[in-house]
């Protein structure tokens, strides 16, 4: 069960900041020649987390590893039957819930494995009922796979928009309510700027010139953060022009990022 948060614990959007030559962790550039704004591939998210720590728990023949971000409130589940990769799978706030129904040569494992989100300072935790039968010998457990006090706001989604093929927008929402943005420009696979919205402080402006290799945005660079409701989505607005030696000055007024209201857990 996700716990919905108090207003009042909502960060502070940070001022817009410019970068010089930060190297981006997961690069953008593979939506090339995308017109829409896209969310992250699992694929994608995964790799996110690849370099955390492993906590492994073996119930018979089913090895269960978990890597979990405090910083993101997310968690990749690996499971192993009888020593085969059967699943890899993404747990976050809005899809919480891993169900197992395995089968490897004479082993099998069901059960479920589910994510819970808590405010700090208390402890969120993946916590699992699993079941397995190795031939006739059954195995049991229920319990918690791993635990941690959260870092930041847990995230809804990581949104990606092609503006050409050398500039791209990231935006990642967080929080159970999806109301809080950050945004960041991108020149090829080099993070140049980045800025935060809330739902108290949805507007920012970039106030000077952005340059990055042969990449400029004017002045004035501007984005808007409409939080969802149940009725209607979310969406982050960004009004620019930018130019490069390719491209000649443009105007872009649209959303880089749309997105549903989390399911209430």
């Amino acid at each position: 069960m996700t716990m919905p948060p108090d207003p009042k614990n909502i960060p502070e959007a940070r001022p817009p900041e410019i970068l010089r030559g930060t190297s981006l962790a997961v690069s953008t550039t593979a939506a090339l020649g995308a017109n829409a704004p896209r969310s992250l591939t699992n694929r994608e998210l995964i790799a996110k987390l690849a370099d955390l720590p492993i906590a492994k728990t073996t119930v018979g023949p089913l090895d269960i590893n978990v890597q979990s971000d405090p910083a993101r409130g997310q968690a990749v589940v690996s499971l192993q039957l009888s020593g085969v990769t059967v699943l890899t799978q993404l747990i976050c706030l809005v899809d919480p819930v891993l169900t197992l129904d395995l089968a490897q040569g004479d082993s099998a494992a069901t059960g479920r494995i589910t994510l819970q989100l808590l405010e700090p300072p208390r402890y969120s935790s993946i916590d699992a009922d699993v079941s397995t039968l190795q031939g006739s010998v059954p195995g049991r457990f229920k319990g918690m796979l791993d635990s941690w006090v959260a870092t930041a706001l847990p995230v809804i989604g990581d949104f990606v928009a092609i503006l050409t093929s050398e500039l791209s927008t990231l935006t990642t929402v967080r929080g159970p309510a999806a109301n809080f943005a950050e945004f960041q420009f991108h020149q090829g696979t080099t993070l140049t700027a980045r800025a935060e919205v809330t739902q108290f402080a949805p507007v920012q402006v970039f106030p000077d010139a952005i340059v990055s290799g042969g990449v400029r945005i004017e002045p004035n660079a501007q984005i808007t953060l409409s939080i969802p409701t149940t009725i209607s989505p979310g969406w982050l607005f960004l009004q620019a022009t930018f130019s490069s030696p390719t491209t000649p000055p443009t105007r872009v007024s649209s959303s880089v990022a749309n997105w549903s209201l989390p399911p209430l857990s």
